[in-house]
């Protein structure tokens, strides 16, 4: 993997994440303002949506942001051992906030992690195909498309 490509992926995977931050909190959000009887239901989405996002984070913070080793073999190595230690993570996150948060609604956290896991996946790979087909707006950095020669079709 290229050096471009590596810091094209760690660019969409962190902002796929925010983007996941951004739709969890506005869930949340509007379940809390829609009346007092669904305020447990929306600290359920911020707790089921924070089991996803946090490992997500995890994950993507030790295998893009950290440099990986130059092998093949111990890089693989490397991403099997953060896949496991992300769904570990995933156990005890679960674990702490049934063992801790006992009124909060249990299938609600359940469908918020269930809805917002593959979420994170699909924006990912849509920052990505924008990126690659050079859309604006699609988390490349105003300087570096300002220093990007303009590519010429005659040549």
């Amino acid at each position: 993997m290229t050096g471009h490509s590596l810091r094209r992926l760690r660019r969409a995977a962190l902002l796929a994440l925010g983007l996941q931050a951004l739709l969890i909190m506005l869930a949340a959000l509007l379940l809390w303002v829609t009346g007092t009887a669904m305020h447990r239901h929306a600290v359920a989405v911020l707790l089921g949506g924070a089991i996803s996002l946090l490992p997500n984070l995890w994950f993507a913070l030790r295998v893009l942001v950290i440099p990986a080793p130059l092998h093949a073999p111990q890089r693989i190595s490397s991403l099997y051992k953060a896949e496991a230690i992300k769904l570990l993570l995933v156990v005890a996150l679960f674990m702490l906030v049934f063992a801790g948060m006992r009124s909060v609604p249990a299938a609600t956290v359940l469908a918020a992690f269930v809805l917002t896991h593959p979420l994170y996946l699909l924006l990912q790979g849509w920052l990505l195909t924008r990126m690659e087909a050079g859309q604006p707006g699609a988390g490349r950095d105003l300087a570096h498309a300002q220093t990007e020669p303009a590519s010429n079709p005659d040549n």
